[in-house]
């Protein structure tokens, strides 16, 4: 009786194992599709496509919108419009472009200021 719990038990481990592992291959990230709304500076844009492309090979399903978040929030000039998975292998990430609206002078700096009062850059000549 012990010896048949056992080997039920090591068959339901296995049984786990296998469906973790078809999961992790399954929903592995193939595509990265990142669209841009009036982006002007183009080296950015090939920077965020680049590092974004780094997200292929991880598992979609683990995958969350703080992970995009933090690479784009990298590039002060672009915010993440839209973030979503497409199943069973991509997601679809699309950024738009911060307007300049305010230069500021702040102790002898002077720091560029979006519509939303995040600072694009600062020692703006």
């Amino acid at each position: 009786m012990k010896n048949k719990r056992l080997y039920l038990f090591g068959l339901i481990i296995i049984f786990c194992l296998v469906i973790i592992s078809l999961l992790f291959i399954a929903f592995s990230i193939k595509k990265v599709d990142v669209t841009f709304s009036c982006a002007e500076n183009e080296d950015e844009t090939l920077l965020i496509q680049e590092d974004l492309s780094e997200l292929k090979g991880k598992n979609l399903l683990f995958l969350s919108k703080n992970k995009v978040l933090d690479v784009v929030n990298n590039y002060p000039f672009f915010e993440l419009e839209s973030f979503k998975k497409s199943f069973p292998s991509g997601i679809e990430i699309k950024i738009k472009e911060r307007h300049k609206a305010y230069y500021i002078n702040f102790d002898d700096k002077n720091y560029l200021l979006s519509e939303e009062g995040i600072v694009l850059s600062d020692n703006v000549d």
